[in-house]
């Protein structure tokens, strides 16, 4: 990745650009009127997914100062790793946790709805979420120094209600004269396991 350096000096400054303690390259500040100018040195290279220290050194005559900055070059997209959740639970919230492979920051949303925003994160992370009764949609998202992102989905199911379960025969309630079978439909919650027991009255239950 290269970066470009502007820098603002008087006229006849010899100027020097060091990347990292190594040469890069020099030039000599030609102003105007006003007594400065600025030079800009483009293209001045950076070791990727690093610190990188820029050093410009300004000579005037015997005046030899310099200056110093930082810059982080960051090219890779952060990476999670989500610890293993049950994708159904009996509870109404459950704790999402997990890594990232570089700082950053941290945001869950649940359902569409934002529940945790930019929480700092060094290495790992751990966050406790309210679920809705029913299916969840659970997105992490990590954000790096340099504005990248990667983001994982989950889904969970949160089944904290007893089902209930509505049956009716398919004719008449309860006698069926001459017949030994009938049809039997209802309704109850999508996964729930359904049980049929028939009751057979023994002679001395009369």
């Amino acid at each position: 990745e290269n970066f470009d350096v502007m820098v603002t000096a008087a006229d006849g400054t010899e100027l020097r650009v060091y990347v990292n303690g190594g040469y890069f390259s020099k030039d000599t500040m030609s102003a105007e009127s006003s007594g400065s100018g600025t030079i800009t040195f483009r293209d001045v290279p950076l070791n990727k997914d690093q610190n990188n220290e820029i050093t410009v050194e300004a000579t005037l005559g015997d005046l030899v100062e310099s200056s110093t900055s930082s810059v982080y070059s960051d090219l890779t997209h952060p990476e999670i790793t989500l610890s293993s959740i049950s994708d159904y639970i009996e509870e109404s919230s459950i704790e999402v946790s997990g890594k990232v492979n570089e700082e950053g920051t941290i945001s869950v949303t649940v359902n569409n709805e934002l529940i945790v925003e930019s929480s700092e994160v060094t290495s790992s992370f751990s966050e406790t979420v309210n679920l809705e009764e029913g299916s969840n949609t659970i997105v992490v998202k990590a954000t790096d120094r340099g504005g990248l992102s990667d983001q994982e989905e989950i889904v969970i199911t949160s089944d904290t209600e007893a089902p209930t379960v509505e049956a009716e025969f398919a004719k008449g309630n309860e006698y069926y004269q001459n017949r030994a079978e009938t049809d039997l439909s209802g309704t109850t919650e999508a996964g729930a396991t359904v049980y049929l027991y028939i009751y057979r009255p023994s002679t001395y239950d009369y």
